[in-house]
C-alpha cells in the first residue's frame, strides 16, 4: 500500500483520508490551520455550537443520476447533481439526517414560501396589481422573441450567456421589474456587488436564481409549472458539525492516520517525492494538494507572472443569537430576505433545523459586512431588524458577532480560464501529484464538490 501526505483543512482532505485509509493505505494529513472540516465543523459561541450560517446537506439536485463518480468534472456546475447520491450514500455512513422545513422568504411585511433558493413562486401573485401587470408584460414580450441570453445555456462555456454580465442574462430572461424586484437587490446584500459586474454564469455565487422566462410566464395562466421544491437536510443532532466530529473520531482512531495542525508545507520535491513541512522532510508515494493552487504553483517555481491577482472577495458579518421560543412568533427553518432595506440577507433557525423541542432557538443571521456597515453600528441596530423576522426583542438572552473576512470569492471568467491554465501548468510539471479543494476546480468548493473530489480520488486509485 502506498504513503499518501494530504495538505488542506477541508471536508475533502478528511474524506480523502478516510477512504484511503479504509482502502489499506497510510496518510499523513497535514494541517496548515488549526481547526478541521471548514466552515462545515462550525463555531464555539460562549460555550455553544453554531452552525455557521444555513449549513445543510443537499442530495436533491436537478439531473439523471450519473452511474460512475469517476466521471465528475468539478468545473461542469450544471452536471453536479446527477452525483448528489454518491454523497448521500457517503455521509449516510458517518450520520442518519432528516429533511428541514422549506426556507421561507419575508417580502413587502409577510412570509412567503421562498422563492430564491427553493423555486416557490407564491410570492409574485401577492404583488400588487400593477407589479404584476407589468411583469406579464414583459415575459410575454421576451417569450415572443428570439433569445440568444436564455438561461437553459446559463453553464455553458463559450454561450452569450456566459459571457454576458448577470444583470443583462437576467433582464433578458426574468424582465426588468422582476429583476429589478428580487435578482437585482439580493446579489446587492451579498456580495455588496452590482449585478452589471459578474458574468451569468457565477449567479448562485450571489445566491440568485435564473429561471426559464416560460417557467415565470406560466405562474400567471391557467396552468402554471411547478418547480420541485430544493429540499435541505440536516443531521439527527444539535448541529451541523456532527459529522464532522464522526468523521474525526474515525481518523484518529485509525493506526494508518496521523494528524498534525498548524503545519505548513514550505518545500516540496517532485522527483524525490518528499516535502519539508514544519523543519521536518517526509517522503511520501502520493501527495494530495488541497490548499490553495497558487501556493503549490510557487512552490514548484512556476513563474508568477503567468499568474492573475487574486480574486476580490466578500467578507460576513454572522450575529450568533440565543432566543426564548416563546418570543419567536413565528418558527421557520431557514429565511431568506431579498429585500434592499434591511442589512441581512439569509437568518437560519439551527433549533428548528435540528428539530429539538429545546426552551431556546439559536439563530445566525447572515449580513454581507459592507452593507451591515452602512446600515449602522451597535446592538441597537440589530434588535431594531427582529421584529421584521417575527422576533421580540426583549427574548434575546445572548448576542454575538464575528466577522469573517473575504471568505466569498467574487469570481470572473478570466480568473476562471487562468485557474484552467495554471492547474494545467502544475499537472504537467508534477503529473503524480492529485489536487483537490479549490485547487481542483475554480468554483468548486461546496459540501457536495468536496465529497466527491475524494470518492473520485478514491475511485481511479482503484
Amino acid at each position: 500500500m502506498a504513503k499518501w501526505i494530504i495538505y488542506g483543512n477541508s471536508i475533502s482532505t478528511l474524506v480523502s483520508a478516510d477512504l484511503l485509509a479504509a482502502a489499506g493505505n497510510h496518510v499523513e494529513l497535514i494541517n496548515p490551520g488549526k481547526s478541521w472540516g471548514g466552515v462545515f465543523a462550525g463555531l464555539d459561541i460562549n460555550g455553544l455550537n453554531f452552525d455557521a450560517g444555513m449549513t445543510n446537506f443537499e442530495f436533491e439536485l436537478f439531473g439523471t443520476p450519473a452511474e460512475d463518480v469517476r466521471s465528475y468534472d468539478p468545473d461542469l456546475r450544471s452536471e453536479l447533481g446527477r452525483y448528489t447520491s454518491f454523497v448521500k450514500a457517503y455521509l449516510s455512513g458517518l450520520c442518519d439526517f432528516h429533511a428541514i422545513d422549506t426556507p421561507q422568504m419575508v417580502f413587502d411585511g409577510r412570509i412567503h414560501p421562498d422563492l430564491i433558493i427553493s423555486n416557490q413562486f407564491d410570492v409574485l401573485h401577492g404583488m400588487p396589481a400593477p407589479t404584476i401587470g407589468a411583469i406579464c408584460e414583459e415575459l410575454i414580450a421576451i417569450c415572443e422573441r428570439p433569445n440568444p441570453m436564455h438561461a437553459r445555456w446559463k453553464h455553458s462555456r463559450g454561450s452569450s450567456s456566459h459571457q454576458s454580465p448577470l444583470r443583462a442574462v437576467s433582464i433578458a430572461n426574468h424582465g426588468p421589474t422582476l429583476h429589478r424586484t428580487f435578482i437585482e437587490p439580493m446579489f446587492n446584500k451579498v456580495l455588496d456587488r452590482s449585478t452589471a459586474d459578474i458574468a451569468a454564469t457565477f449567479h448562485r455565487n450571489g445566491w440568485v436564481p435564473l429561471f426559464y422566462p416560460e417557467t415565470l410566464k406560466s405562474q400567471f395562466s391557467g396552468f402554471p409549472q411547478q418547480l420541485p421544491p430544493t429540499r435541505f437536510h440536516y443531521p439527527d443532532a444539535l448541529r451541523f458539525g456532527s459529522f464532522v466530529e464522526s468523521l474525526m473520531k474515525r481518523l484518529r482512531s485509525s493506526d494508518r492516520v496521523t494528524m498534525s495542525a498548524s503545519s505548513t508545507i514550505t518545500a516540496v520535491s517532485p522527483g524525490e517525492r518528499q516535502i519539508r513541512a514544519s523543519n521536518k522532510v517526509v517522503s511520501f508515494d502520493r501527495l494530495l494538494w488541497a490548499a490553495p493552487l497558487e501556493q503549490l504553483a510557487a512552490l514548484l517555481g512556476l513563474a508568477s507572472g503567468t499568474r492573475p491577482p487574486p480574486d476580490p472577495a466578500a467578507s460576513l458579518e454572522l450575529w450568533f443569537a440565543v432566543v426564548d421560543r416563546r418570543f419567536i412568533r413565528r418558527e421557520w427553518s431557514v429565511l431568506i430576505d431579498p429585500e434592499p432595506g434591511s442589512p441581512f440577507f439569509r437568518v437560519t433557525n439551527q433549533t428548528k433545523c435540528t428539530g429539538s423541542a429545546s426552551e431556546n432557538a439559536q439563530l445566525i443571521f447572515e449580513s454581507n459586512s459592507d452593507v451591515m456597515a452602512r446600515s449602522g453600528e451597535g446592538i441597537d441596530v440589530f434588535r431594531s431588524w427582529l421584529s421584521r423576522y417575527g422576533i421580540n426583542a426583549e427574548g434575546v438572552l445572548q448576542l454575538e458577532k464575528k466577522t469573517f473576512n473575504n471568505v466569498l470569492k467574487i469570481p470572473c471568467i478570466e480568473s476562471w480560464d487562468a485557474h484552467t491554465a495554471l492547474r494545467k501548468e502544475v499537472s504537467e510539471l508534477s503529473p503524480d501529484f492529485l489536487l483537490s479543494g479549490s485547487a481542483c476546480g475554480y468554483l468548486a468548493t461546496t459540501l457536495n464538490d468536496q465529497v466527491l473530489q475524494a470518492l473520485k480520488t478514491v475511485a481511479l486509485e482503484g
